[in-house]
């Protein structure tokens, strides 16, 4: 995980149970949008994370928030290498 994921998933876990935007994360972070978006999609692809889609008057909003398995993922575990 580069430092940029792990300042985005740290931040998604600090902020647990809130709805946020990946503009507000990046915005957060002074970051850009493609660091989020990027580290974003690897943990959804991975069951760490999910976005959900709410319609508003104003049109949709993409809110991202970790799972179970993402609250519980330990970003500095060492990684079991393949037999």
């Amino acid at each position: 995980m580069t430092d940029g994921s792990k300042m985005v998933f740290n931040f998604l876990k600090t902020h647990y149970g809130t709805k946020v935007t990946a503009q507000e994360v990046a915005k957060e972070l002074d970051v850009k949008i493609a660091v989020v978006t990027g580290c974003v999609n690897a943990l959804v692809k991975k069951g760490r994370a999910v976005r959900d889609v709410v319609t508003t008057e104003t049109g949709e909003m993409k809110y991202i928030s970790l799972t179970e398995e993402g609250l519980n993922f330990d970003p500095d575990a060492p990684v079991a290498k393949a037999e």
